[in-house]
């Protein structure tokens, strides 16, 4: 799930060919996903903004179908394995994931630390490959794991190759909260910091979300020169100092993500 709250967007306005109760379905799907140990249909009507009877005629119809279940005795819903399907459907048709791991592998077998693969969506950065490190720093990160593009390396590059006026209406629209101590949330500061990492070609970013954590990204480039993805590599700053992090890993990372960058269409 997000780790930060996603907002509801609003249906198109006079879209003729928007289907309500697709969304509907989504909206329940989604709540149920937020609670950690299920969530009955009172709660379940109040998080999904449906009415009660509307939350329970859409989680009975997804049980139907295998998407939920029901525990007979606590009577709340849970997700089920077969949620799981759509985002395995992404990863094996994408582009962009075929032809980004071969370098991933490599870079991971250099390196021996946890490489990254993540893209863009609205205000968050969303992880589509990951190969841990023997350390296995932040194991609770999977495929499909979301954190704020703000203060992740990963974010940091994608938004410093956007135009900035687009960089700029995505740190406007986050919910720019402290993490770690060190987070920088001041909008000021993290166009600054969107400025280094466009004039490096790569971000580096010290304990922002995670204490200890030093990462290094750098962004994968489609052929209009457009930030399609981003790689990184996140070490221990016990292990291993920002510093001589720096000086190890940037010029592995750039690499990496050059290299990606001529494997999509349209950048030959």
């Amino acid at each position: 799930m997000s780790a930060t709250a996603r907002k509801q967007l609003p249906p198109p306005a006079e879209d003729a060919l928007y289907v309500q109760s697709v969304e509907k379905a989504f909206r329940v799907l989604a709540a149920i996903g937020r609670g950690r140990a299920g969530m009955g249909l009172t709660e379940l009507a109040a998080t999904s903004g449906l009415d009660r009877s509307a939350a329970q005629r859409f989680s009975h119809t997804l049980e139907r179908l295998g998407y939920l279940k029901k525990d007979p005795r606590t009577r709340r819903y849970e997700l089920t394995p077969r949620t799981l399907d759509m985002g395995a459907m992404y990863i094996r048709s994408s582009t962009l994931v075929d032809r980004a791991l071969p370098c991933l592998i490599e870079l991971s077998r250099r390196t021996g630390e946890a490489v990254n693969l993540t893209v863009l969506d609205g205000t968050e950065i969303v992880y589509l490959a990951r190969l841990l490190s023997r350390s296995a720093m932040h194991a609770n990160i999977t495929i499909g794991s979301r954190l704020p593009a703000f203060c992740t390396a990963p974010g940091t590059a994608m938004l410093a190759a956007l135009p900035r006026p687009q960089a700029l209406s995505i740190l406007e629209g986050s919910e720019r909260r402290a993490f770690t101590r060190q987070t920088v949330t001041e909008l000021p500061t993290l166009l600054k910091r969107l400025d280094e990492a466009a004039r490096r070609g790569y971000a580096l970013l010290d304990e922002q979300i995670f204490v200890h954590d030093v990462s290094i990204a750098a962004p994968i480039l489609g052929g209009a020169g457009e930030p399609v993805a981003a790689v990184n590599i996140a070490v221990s700053r016990l292990r291993c100092p920002p510093e001589e992090a720096e000086a190890r890993y940037a010029p592995l990372v750039t690499d990496a993500a050059a290299a990606m960058s001529r494997t999509l269409p349209g950048t030959d």
